[in-house]
């Protein structure tokens, strides 16, 4: 099949198979940011809170120590 073709053929084959590899491969990452965008908004809403609250008393039990020193 390819022996038959002429060489510019050939090149456009490839460049045009090139081509079609790297919008598939792009709609994949667009895809795969999609749900990176979900799983961070999700994070954001759930986790940052409880995370927040963990900071808060971990430095309160920190300053009670640090009283508890100075006393």
């Amino acid at each position: 099949m390819f022996k038959n073709m002429k060489l510019g053929v050939k090149i456009s084959l490839g460049f045009v198979s090139l081509i079609v590899i790297a919008l598939f491969l792009g709609g994949i990452a667009v895809y795969n940011m999609s749900n990176v965008k979900s799983t961070a908004n999700d994070m954001a809403i759930d986790y940052v809170p409880c995370i927040t609250v963990a900071n808060e008393i971990e430095r309160q039990s920190r300053m009670a120590f640090y009283e508890m020193r100075a006393y």
